[in-house]
């Protein structure tokens, strides 16, 4: 199947730094957490699949996880990414990233964003009370379609509950990253909820476990970053900039 079309133009995404973030790690694995597949449908109907890598850079001082999510479409064609910095040391730890999708109004982001949101939730856990802060990347756009669609999202009205401040905080709860060692997919889907007047979304995860080892296990996640993500990744890198 081609890599690109008229429709999808994946040679459009920027890959280069979840590409060094994974080479400057030379795609070790024993530094590079790949967990389970989150499958979604985005608002459109399509199912989509992503793929969350987890690295843990944290020491007994600081909190430094980075959270890289792929996104693959009904045909796992790599389509958009979101990338996560989290870091501090506990009683109050930032969360900085952003979004490259190949196509825009598609769904892609809003699944991108909750399934960060799960993650963020389960960062939480580990790390202590997380901000998430966001920057409106369109204002100097000047389209007002860019602006209206960035607010729905992001807005203090937008539907993923960020405040006026552009941010949003996740608290310690009682689902964690363990939650994800022994599962076999993760199946993703939309909460709605009414919170101030407002109709917010988040996240509702349903874990299904593998009675498989968990070294068989963290093998097939490997493997299947590996034949499914990582060849995208390089084949859309920049000439000049190629990964051997």
């Amino acid at each position: 199947m081609p890599m690109s079309s008229p429709e999808y133009n994946v040679f459009s995404l920027d890959v280069e730094q979840p590409l060094r973030l994974l080479e400057k790690r030379g795609f070790d694995y024993s530094k590079i957490n790949v967990l389970p597949l989150y499958h979604c449908t985005t608002s459109g109907g399509e199912p989509v699949s992503v793929v969350p890598l987890l690295i843990d850079d944290s020491n007994e001082k600081d909190n430094n996880l980075k959270i890289v999510l792929f996104l693959l479409d009904s045909r796992q064609n790599l389509v958009a990414y979101k990338q996560t910095h989290v870091s501090g040391q506990g009683i109050t730890n930032n969360a900085e990233g952003y979004i490259y999708s190949a196509q825009r109004a598609k769904g892609y982001s809003t699944v991108l964003e909750l399934t960060n949101a799960d993650m963020l939730q389960r960062a939480a856990h580990q790390c202590g009370p997380i901000v998430q802060r966001i920057q409106n990347l369109n204002a100097s756009s000047g389209r007002k379609e860019e602006q209206d669609r960035w607010l729905s999202n992001y807005g203090p009205t937008g539907k993923f509950g960020f405040d006026n401040e552009m941010k949003k905080v996740f608290s310690p709860s009682n689902i964690s990253f363990d939650d994800l060692q022994m599962a076999a997919k993760v199946n993703l889907e939309y909460k709605h909820e009414i919170i101030g007047g407002r109709d917010i979304i988040s996240p509702l995860a349903t874990i299904f476990h593998s009675e498989t080892s968990i070294t068989d296990l963290h093998q097939q996640r490997q493997n299947f970053f590996e034949h499914k993500v990582l060849p995208q990744l390089k084949r859309n890198s920049k000439p000049n900039k190629s990964i051997k």
